[in-house]
């Protein structure tokens, strides 16, 4: 038999971030938020914080002054923050604006509100009832073949 030069890729570990609470854990990227609050569960007495601009980030307290000054997210924050003074003002946006039209419904004579109860016993429309004694649907029934045979000549 000849051998085969085919081999089976492993897993990329250096894709994988570590635990910070177990450092045999291996977590992908995007799954570390959720690991990190399933993983504190197990370890109760660990005194580790979370990072303000990232959940997913978990240091011990010692750390995480060095971690705050120097995490990404938080450059990713302070660039996209505004301040509040640099934002435009909302007296300078145009509040309503008039749309001129043919139709005028305040001059169209009043009409009555639908009503389905009385449309759907005026009409051919089978109902139901719900959460009514045996007694109370059997009567219900009886009317209701009434009023359809009444409705129907």
């Amino acid at each position: 038999m000849s051998k085969s030069n085919a081999s089976v890729e492993g897993p990329r570990f250096e894709e994988h971030l570590v635990c910070p609470f177990d450092g045999l854990h291996r977590i992908l990227p995007l799954d570390m938020k959720t690991h990190v609050l399933q993983c504190a569960k197990n370890f109760p007495l660990e005194k580790l914080v979370h990072c303000p601009y990232n959940c997913g980030q978990i240091h011990s307290v010692a750390e995480m002054e060095n971690h705050i000054n120097d995490c990404p997210d938080r450059a990713y924050l302070e660039r996209n923050n505004v301040p509040s003074d640099e934002l435009p003002s909302l007296a300078q946006r145009p509040r309503g604006v008039e749309v001129e039209s043919e139709e005028d419904w305040d001059a169209e004579p009043p009409s009555q509100t639908y009503n389905p109860s009385l449309h759907c016993e005026r009409s051919m429309v089978i109902r139901t009832i719900h959460g009514a004694t045996r007694s109370a649907r059997r009567e219900f029934r009886k009317r209701e073949q009434k009023r359809l045979n009444d409705l129907n000549p």
